[in-house]
């Protein structure tokens, strides 16, 4: 079980699921730590249906064990499994309240279609830790979906506090930005400077980055950089239908019109 851990501890995944598996094979009756650990791994590595075995397991052994529940919620809503993720992140936020579990039932909710729940937890979670960006980036997700631009743009700015670089917070606020229907939440000065740092941080076949950062440059009522971003979104992009909405956008940007949702 050490071996396993330092390995764990070490990223040598493979290798650490190897020595658990020895350790727990030559065991009649293995740790739960041992299968929470090795679950863990199997989470990381992406092998949802193992860790949830492995969770299961630990949880006969210790049924209080609020890790290996939280942790099987999130191998259960990593397989779209809702309901039964909702069920164990609910246990075990009731035996040791988690703001990270609050996040994840959240997404549960959300995926569910109850955006209403979602920002409850989403809430509940930034009260416990109000510095959260992933529960701030999480809620204006939500928040987006229900069309609630001011409220999505504020979590948006909190989330980015704690988060400069990340690439997906940085072009989805930048793309509300300059896209949304209500004027006063548009801002295409900072869209272009959060659209331009997206596009850097992305890798080279990003295409959305790009589209994203033509709406900005449009909103500025920087046409000329506008043309220019959307051009590379459409040559970049491989989807047949979305260089379509690319190239629809072009259009606006070449008659100087800038790219709004529809209210």
């Amino acid at each position: 079980l050490a071996r396993g851990r330092t390995l764990f501890e070490q990223g040598k995944l493979e290798e650490a699921v190897a020595a658990l598996n020895e350790a727990i094979e030559s065991s009649p009756k293995p740790a739960a730590e041992a299968l929470l650990l090795r679950g863990t791994a199997y989470l990381e590595q992406s092998k949802y249906d193992a860790a949830v075995a492995d969770f299961s397991r630990a949880l006969k052994i210790d049924p209080s064990d609020t890790r290996a529940l939280s942790r099987r919620a999130t191998a259960l809503l990593r397989q779209g499994k809702d309901q039964a993720a909702i069920d164990d992140f609910t246990r075990a936020i009731e035996d040791e309240p988690d703001p990270r579990d609050y996040v994840g039932r959240a997404m549960a909710y959300w995926n569910s279609g109850r955006n209403a729940d979602a920002i409850a937890d989403l809430s509940q979670s930034l009260s416990l830790a109000p510095d959260s960006s992933d529960a701030h980036f999480k809620r204006g997700l939500v928040y987006l979906d229900q069309q609630q631009w001011q409220p999505a743009k504020q979590d948006f700015a909190a989330a980015l506090k704690g988060d400069p670089e990340n690439a997906d917070l940085l072009a989805t606020y930048a793309r509300l930005l300059a896209t949304a229907p209500d004027a006063e939440v548009r801002q295409g000065t900072l869209a272009v400077a959060l659209a331009t740092q997206a596009c850097q941080l992305a890798s080279d076949s990003n295409s959305d980055c790009f589209d994203t950062l033509g709406a900005a440059y449009a909103e500025a009522g920087q046409f000329d950089e506008a043309i220019r971003a959307a051009q590379t979104a459409i040559g970049r992009e491989r989807d047949p239908a979305t260089k379509q909405e690319y190239t629809a956008r072009l259009v606006l940007y070449h008659a100087k019109r800038p790219y709004h949702l529809e209210p």
